[in-house]
C-alpha cells in the first residue's frame, strides 16, 4: 500500500517524494493532459472523475468572468461619464429611488391645516436628500443617465420643479422677493462653523447684555448673531449698547427670511416667539446654541457641544417643568401625525405621551446641528407661522414644543436633556411638613452628570410682573429626575415659582451651590446692577427701567387663554403625577407657561 501511494506521488509530480525515495529517481512533471488521461495507472475510473472535476471548474470559471464582464459595463470608468451610455453603478439606486418618490409627488395634494403635513415633508426630505448632499451641494448627476427604458423617472428640470413646487407649497418663507435665499439647498449651502443665536428687542435688552456678559466670563468665544423683527423692535440705545458688544453681529430679520409669507394673509399674533425658529433658520452658523435673553450659565455652553447625547443626533432639547398631568400636547400630536406612529424615543422618554405632563420641552437652550436637522427646522419655523401659529399657540404659549415635534414629524431622531425643568434659588422650610423643603427660583437645568448647567429666567423673581423686579437670591437647587414626586407653586407677582420635593436624597437630587458657582452668579449680579443702575445692593432699583406695561396686559391674556386649556384644579396648586404632599398645603399661584 505504502509503496503504491509513493508511486502515485511521484507519477503524479504534484506531490514530493519523501527523502528516501528522492535518492531513487528524480521527479516527474507532466502536462495538464497527462494528469487528466492518467498515463501511468490506466485507470479509467480515475481519469473519469478528474474530467468532471475540471469541466465543473470550468463552467464555474466561465460564470465568474460573465458576471465580471456584465459589472464592468454597468460601472464604467467608475463615474458618472456623460459621453457613455451606460449607468453608472452608483446611480442604479438612485434613479430607482427616484422613479419611486417622484410618483406620490405628481399625485398628493397641496397641504392646508395639519392634513397631509407628515407625508408632504418627509417627501420633501427624501427628494432634497437625494438632489443634494446634507450641506447643500449636488450629488453626481445620475439624472443624466436616464433613457426612454427609464419610465416614470423626471428629468433633471423636472426633480427641480417638483421640488421647488413642494417647498414654496410647505415653505413659502424661504424663497420670497424679500428673501436672501433663493432655495432650501441655498440656505444649507450658507452654514458653516459655530456660534450662539439670539433674538431681542429694546424690552429685553438689558437681559441680552448680562447673559452676553456672563457667557463671555465663563469663557465662551464664539461669535454671536442677534436677530430682532425689524427697526421698530429694537432702535435707538438699545440697538448701540448691543452693537458695540465685541464679536456680537445685529440682524435685521425682514431683510433676511419673510416670516409673514407663510401667514397666507393672516397677521401673526405672536411675533417673538416666531423669531426664535427663523432666528436659527436664518444664521449662518451651522452648529448654534440658541440662547433665550435671560439665561444664566454656570458652565462654558461650548462644553454642550461635546455631550454624546448631542452627537448621537445632532439637537439637544431640555425639558420644561413638569405640570399638569394630562394628555392634551399628546392629542395635538396625534392630530399632526395623523395615522403616523410616533418614534420609540417619544412612547419611552416623552412625559406627554404617558400624561405625566401637558409641558415637555422649553426653548430657553437649543443645540442643534442645522445640517443634520434642517428640515426639522424649517418645520418647527412652519408651526410657528400662519394658521399653524394659532393651532400652536391656542394649547402651548409660544414655540417651546414645536422643536421635539419636528423631529417627530420629520421621522428624526432627537435626545432630551436629563431630568425634567428643576428649580435653583433659595430655600425656603415647608409650613406644615419638616421632611419637604421648597426651593423658590427660576427654571434650572443640571448637565448629563447632574452638576449646574443653565437656568432660565434671569435675576428677577419675576420679569413679567411691574412688581417682580426684585434679584432672586441663589443658593440651592433641586432637579426632578422621576417626573413623580415633585409639586410647584406657581409664580406670582413678586415671588418665582416654588418647587416641592422631600428632604432625602441631599446632594444627588438637590443641594447647595458650591463656592465657584456662587462667584459666577455675584459676578453676574454686579454686571446687572451696572447695566440697570441699581441704586443700591438690595435689589431695589435706582435708576428706574421702563416696563411694558401694555405689553404685561398682553401677556396676562395670552396666559389665560392657554389656561383654558389646561386642567383647572389651580386652587391647591400645581401636581406632578403621583405627588406626595397633600394638596391642601399648597399656595395659590397665577398659571404661565415658561419660555415664553
Amino acid at each position: 500500500m505504502t509503496a503504491s501511494l509513493r508511486r502515485w506521488r511521484s507519477a503524479d509530480g504534484f506531490f514530493p517524494k519523501n527523502s528516501h525515495d528522492s535518492k531513487d529517481k528524480p521527479i516527474r512533471r507532466r502536462s495538464l493532459f497527462g494528469w487528466l488521461r492518467n498515463e501511468d495507472d490506466r485507470n479509467a475510473r480515475q481519469t473519469t472523475v478528474r474530467t468532471i472535476v475540471f469541466a465543473v471548474a470550468l463552467w464555474f470559471l466561465a460564470i465568474a468572468l460573465r458576471r465580471i464582464h456584465l459589472n464592468n459595463s454597468i460601472r464604467r470608468k467608475s463615474t458618472c461619464d456623460s459621453e457613455s451610455d451606460d449607468v453608472p453603478y452608483e446611480c442604479v439606486d438612485t434613479i430607482e429611488r427616484l422613479k419611486i418618490l417622484t410618483e406620490p409627488a405628481r399625485r398628493t395634494p397641496r397641504i392646508w391645516d395639519w392634513h397631509n403635513m407628515v407625508p408632504r415633508s418627509r417627501l420633501f426630505r427624501s427628494l432634497l436628500e437625494e438632489r443634494y448632499t446634507i450641506a447643500g451641494h449636488e450629488k453626481a448627476n445620475c439624472l443624466r443617465f436616464i433613457g426612454p427604458e427609464h419610465t416614470g423617472v423626471p428629468t433633471l428640470p423636472q426633480l427641480d420643479a417638483v421640488i421647488m413646487e413642494i417647498q414654496n407649497d410647505l415653505y413659502p418663507f424661504v424663497a420670497t422677493p424679500t428673501s436672501r435665499f433663493p432655495s432650501a439647498q441655498h440656505l444649507l449651502r450658507s452654514y458653516s462653523g459655530r456660534g450662539i443665536v439670539m433674538t431681542t428687542g429694546n424690552r429685553h435688552t438689558r437681559f441680552a447684555l448680562n447673559t452676553i456678559r456672563m457667557v463671555r466670563s465663563l469663557g465662551c468665544n464664539l461669535p454671536i448673531q442677534i436677530f430682532y423683527a425689524n427697526n421698530l423692535d429694537l432702535n435707538g440705545t438699545h440697538f448701540k449698547e448691543l452693537a458695540s458688544l465685541p464679536n456680537v453681529e445685529l440682524l435685521d430679520m425682514s431683510k433676511h427670511i419673510d416670516i409673514h409669507a407663510a401667514s397666507r394673509g393672516e397677521p401673526l399674533a405672536h411675533l417673538g416667539w416666531a423669531m426664535k425658529p427663523f432666528s436659527m433658520l436664518a444664521s449662518r452658523f451651522q452648529e448654534i446654541i440658541l440662547l433665550d435673553a435671560d439665561v444664566m450659565f454656570l458652565q462654558n455652553p461650548e462644553v454642550m457641544f461635546e455631550y454624546p447625547l448631542y452627537k448621537d443626533t445632532g439637537i439637544l432639547l431640555f425639558r420644561d417643568r413638569t405640570l399638569y398631568p394630562g394628555n392634551t400636547l399628546h392629542a395635538l400630536l396625534s392630530r399632526m401625525m395623523e395615522e403616523t406612529p410616533m418614534s420609540d424615543y417619544y412612547r419611552k422618554e416623552g412625559r406627554t405621551g404617558s400624561a405625566l405632563s401637558t409641558h415637555e420641552g422649553e426653548s430657553g437652550v437649543i443645540v442643534v446641528d442645522k445640517h443634520r436637522n434642517f428640515h426639522s427646522l424649517l418645520m418647527a419655523c412652519k408651526m410657528n407661522s400662519g394658521p399653524y401659529q394659532r393651532d400652536m399657540y391656542e394649547t402651548v404659549l409660544g414655540d417651546k414644543e414645536s422643536y421635539w415635534m419636528a423631529q417627530e414629524i420629520l421621522d428624526l431622531p432627537y435626545s432630551w436633556a436629563p431630568g425634567g425643568g428643576g428649580s435653583i434659588g433659595y430655600l425656603e422650610p415647608h409650613p406644615n411638613d419638616p421632611n419637604i423643603i421648597k426651593i423658590c427660583g427660576q427654571l434650572y437645568h443640571p448637565d448629563p452628570d447632574f452638576r449646574p448647567l443653565w437656568a432660565n429666567g434671569g435675576m428677577l423673581s419675576n420679569k413679567r410682573d411691574p412688581k417682580g423686579e426684585d434679584i432672586v437670591e441663589f443658593t440651592h437647587w433641586a432637579t426632578d429626575k422621576t417626573y413623580r414626586n415633585v409639586v410647584w407653586d406657581w409664580e406670582k407677582a413678586n415671588k418665582p415659582f416654588c418647587m416641592h420635593r422631600r428632604k432625602d436624597r441631599e446632594g444627588k437630587d438637590w443641594g447647595p451651590l458650591s463656592r465657584r458657582e456662587l462667584d459666577i452668579i455675584d459676578r453676574a449680579l454686579k454686571d446687572w446692577k451696572e447695566i440697570v443702575h441699581f441704586g443700591d445692593g438690595n435689589g431695589k432699583q435706582g435708576g428706574k427701567v421702563k416696563v411694558d406695561v401694555d405689553w404685561v396686559a398682553k401677556k396676562m391674556v395670552a396666559e389665560e387663554a392657554v389656561k383654558r386649556h389646561q386642567p383647572k384644579d389651580l386652587k391647591d396648586g400645581v401636581h406632578g403625577k403621583g405627588a406626595f404632599d397633600s394638596r391642601d398645603t399648597l399656595e395659590q399661584g397665577r398659571p404661565i407657561m415658561h419660555g415664553a
